[in-house]
């Protein structure tokens, strides 16, 4: 209570960075669980509809707060055994970047389809895209491809967890054009 403003702000600083630090450590702490198979998923039936229209709610809130627009396309519905809480955060990983690299009013779109015996998402946005030979390398590890107008930072790991638990679930996840 005692602190004046310039004490008040470092202070405030260093907890923000504290916080950054302690979510590269999650992150990088999922990621080897992920890895070495040992991440425990919950792998119960879901209603692909349900969930993505749960998903869909809340991902429209964060857009729209953002100053971008929501699209939900295409959401067949089938069932398939999934860890909701896991996928919601590959979904969450990949609606953060959709809205770190869309314009201003931009727009930001989810399906979700059926395809054969197979469940496939597919977020886009209206951002500046990926170079071809970077594709399979925004899935590395600390990889991350800079904007110039972004001042906030990533870790360079959200990616990276989000394959690898899309790999526990036997899936596979790729960047498009």
């Amino acid at each position: 209570p005692n602190l004046d403003q310039e004490s008040v702000n470092a202070l405030m600083e260093v907890l923000s960075e504290a916080r950054h630090l302690n979510k590269i450590i999650d992150q990088l702490l999922t990621l080897a669980k992920a890895e070495a198979q040992t991440l425990p998923l919950n792998l119960v039936p879901h209603s692909t509809s349900q969930f993505i229209e749960d998903f869909a709610e809340d991902a429209s809130a964060l857009v729209e707060a953002a100053g971008k627009r929501f699209v939900q396309r295409q959401n067949d519905e089938m069932a398939v055994a999934v860890d909701s809480s896991w996928m919601r955060q590959v979904l969450f990983n990949l609606l953060s970047n959709a809205i770190k690299f869309s314009p201003p009013g931009g727009k930001i779109e989810l399906s979700s389809r059926q395809d054969e015996k197979s469940w496939r998402l597919a977020m886009s946005d209206e951002g500046p895209g990926i170079p071809a030979d970077q594709r399979e390398a925004v899935f590395d590890r600390f990889k991350q491809l800079q904007r110039s107008s972004d001042d906030s930072q990533g870790s360079g790991l959200g990616l990276a967890v989000s394959k690898s638990i899309v790999e526990l679930h036997n899936g596979n996840i790729r960047c498009g054009e």
